[in-house]
């Protein structure tokens, strides 16, 4: 198993989809992406790539056709409103007929474009989305367009160039919007980025005293993650330089895969001071961990009410009765912060390096990005509380756990908290 970030990106000889890009009237300043057009003062042909792909959503990058070569000056507004973007557009929830009949990993369920905006924009702290999140705009979707970007997958899969366990999963025919997101791959020579999922920066609520691994430890040893592929984001996020070090050390590009100029501990000491700086990269998962334990104060064993009476490490008909019962009471809106939490646990942090014109300076940009927001349901909640179960009873957060499970002596040392006992 490999560090638990969405498939890096990465450029294919694919086919591509040409479309052309107009503003509406409705909303006031919106966007479409409609059918191919002539280029003109109001309309803005582009050719769409496929550049990667989670489990959700799939990800194309932007060209602007008949640009080449001009300056910002020379372009038009509606143009530079589509410069350093990405196009963002979700999976469905059902494969099409005769692709593949066992398609490996399906999506979660279906959220539009536009509720994933508005959760953005109507859930998150502002302190946390004004400061640090991507930018993320509606712009409308022609039909024709899905259709021609479904055919494009269709086409990878043919010629082998899709991921294996996202084949037989296509856009969704229900989607009307997609969204577009701020590009932080390198934009210009020389630039290196990085990413990862911080997931818990904050202890669970529901460990015990004492615990000796961080929930995210703890579910990893769980799995058997190699200690050589895992990271602690209580190191990340802590003031311990050499430890913070140590982990960011795993997401940084190996020397040989350096572009030109750089050299591997200049790289990685400026990534690790960037997560140092208060006013910065600290900065942001300060804010990220405090937006975590404010919408997840309790846990998700406290908010489903599983006990030593009714645990069973797999789900029943009882347990999700349980739920279900919960779920009906209108006055419980623990569920909906609930899956705020696990939202924010699950995005993922990208920062990228650049060289500045100042000679021997350098800057660094970070950014939250790919926020999917958790969908409020039984099987789900119910998910969340047996994992948590099943650590607690496991021994996973104390290091008791079974040495058939996991080795110990070196499987626990890598976590902040053991380092600490």
């Amino acid at each position: 198993m490999s560090i638990p970030v969405l498939e890096k990106f990465y450029e294919v000889p694919t086919p591509s989809v040409i479309a052309s890009v107009h503003e509406v009237e409705r909303p006031r300043g919106g966007l479409r992406l409609g059918e191919a057009q002539e280029n003109s003062e109001d309309v803005v042909q582009v050719e769409l790539r496929y550049i990667a792909e989670g489990a959700a959503n799939v990800i194309f990058s932007i060209e602007i056709l008949g640009h080449a070569g001009k300056s910002k000056e020379d372009i038009s507004p509606l143009c530079q409103r589509l410069e350093g973007m990405l196009l963002r557009l979700r999976k469905g929830s059902q494969a099409l007929p005769n692709i593949q009949e066992n398609p490996t990993v399906p999506p979660p369920p279906f959220v539009p474009a536009q509720e994933i905006v508005k959760f953005i924009n109507e859930r998150l702290p502002w302190s946390l989305t004004q400061s640090f999140m991507v930018v993320h705009t509606l712009i409308q979707i022609q039909p024709e367009v899905l259709q021609l970007c479904n055919a494009l997958l269709m086409t990878l899969e043919a010629t082998n160039k899709r991921i294996s366990k996202r084949r037989g999963w296509y856009l969704s025919a229900e989607e009307t919007h997609g969204i577009l997101v701020t590009d932080m791959r390198p934009q210009k020579e020389g630039d290196i980025t990085i990413e990862f999922k911080p997931k818990w920066l904050e202890q669970s609520p529901m460990a015990p005293d004492g615990a000796r691994r961080c929930r995210t430890c703890a579910w990893h040893v769980k799995n058997g993650v190699k200690a050589s592929k895992r990271y602690c984001p209580l190191a990340i996020a802590s003031l311990n330089r050499p430890q913070k070090r140590a982990h960011i050390a795993k997401f940084v590009p190996k020397a040989d895969s350096l572009p030109d100029g750089w050299d591997y501990e200049t790289v990685l000491n400026e990534f690790t001071s960037y997560f140092c700086d208060i006013d910065s990269g600290l900065q942001l998962l300060n804010r990220l961990r405090a937006a975590q334990k404010e919408y997840d104060p309790d846990g998700a064993l406290s908010a489903i009410g599983i006990s030593d009476d009714n645990y069973s490490p797999e789900p029943t008909p009882e347990l999700l009765e349980l739920v279900d019962s919960a779920l009906q009471d209108s006055h419980n809106h623990g569920f909906l912060r609930l899956a705020c939490a696990m939202t924010l646990r699950d995005l993922i942090i990208f920062a990228r390096l650049s060289k500045a014109k100042t000679v021997d300076a350098v800057c660094i940009e970070g950014r939250i990005a790919d926020l999917d927001f958790k969908k409020v349901e039984a099987e789900k909640l119910l998910k969340w509380a047996l994992d948590e179960a099943t650590l607690l009873r496991g021994g996973y957060y104390m290091g008791t756990e079974s040495r058939s499970d996991s080795d110990t002596a070196t499987k626990g040392d890598i976590c902040f908290l053991w380092q600490q006992t």
